[in-house]
């Protein structure tokens, strides 16, 4: 439905979006005495998916893939909002109308999911990227030819793989985390107008500040890029009278003494 409705693009942005949200609640919202949180949820659906090997004393079924899946329901659930142009719209309008929006961010999954410290990536999407156009991948391959059977793992993905289960196995907990650090999410986390940060963790604190500094910040470049959508549709405006200019006009400016 949302592709028929917004085309792939807002397809793609949405659903990432949503998983990134969907990630950050799972990572800071899990608050004692909170027992109807859709985190609880999550966490079942990762016990079913990745159980635990007693005779291999490890999780050896684990994928950060089956992480993304736990919470994957939710996600699509969230998907339609921030593809709609309905909804978008009103997340960065008026008070009243992010409000509305909020609400039906509720519905679908737990909101207000976090302590005010921990920050809010709802929020943060409908005042810094609610009014932008959806992000595009990070990089595009082209089709290559079809060989019949899939190349093996690179060295560098079976060890980070390897040390995903690792810490998976040491600690099973803060899979919302671990989902944050995940390329997948690179390209609505690391969006080209996001300040570049030089570890990561810089990234995933921006992708959730709702702080006066980052208003402030949003407030300008949206006026910025108003301003030049401004000089633009005069721009056009003006060729446009210019193409349109009598003929008749232009060949007596030609035929004048002056010239």
């Amino acid at each position: 439905m949302v592709v028929r409705h917004g085309g792939w693009a807002a397809t793609y942005d949405a659903v990432l979006t949503a998983l990134m949200i969907c990630a950050h609640i799972w990572a800071d919202g899990r608050l004692p005495g909170e027992e109807f949180h859709v985190w609880h949820t999550w966490v079942s659906r990762t016990y079913a998916l990745i159980p635990y090997d007693h005779a291999a004393k490890s999780y050896t079924s684990y994928s950060t893939s089956k992480l993304f899946a736990a919470l994957y329901p939710e996600a699509v659930g969230l998907a339609p909002l921030i593809a709609s142009p309905h909804w978008r719209q009103l997340a960065c309008g008026t008070s009243t109308e992010q409000a509305q929006f909020f609400a039906e961010v509720g519905k679908r999954v737990t909101y207000p999911y976090s302590k005010e410290e921990h920050g809010d990536a709802v929020a943060h999407w409908a005042i810094a990227d609610a009014w932008r156009p959806p992000s595009t991948p990070l990089t595009i391959y082209t089709p290559g030819q079809v060989r019949g059977k899939l190349s093996p793992f690179h060295a560098s993905r079976a060890a980070r793989h390897a040390n995903s289960v690792k810490w998976y196995s040491r600690i099973n907990r803060n899979q919302g985390r671990t989902l944050l650090f995940h390329n997948h999410l690179k390209p609505v986390l690391l969006r080209e107008r996001t300040p570049q940060y030089v570890k990561w963790e810089g990234a995933i604190w921006h992708s959730s500040r709702t702080d006066d500094l980052m208003k402030e910040e949003v407030a300008r470049r949206c006026k910025e890029l108003q301003a030049g959508a401004a000089r633009l549709r005069l721009q056009r405006a003006e060729n446009t009278q210019s193409d349109w200019a009598d003929p008749a006009d232009a060949d007596q400016r030609e035929s004048s003494p002056s010239n």
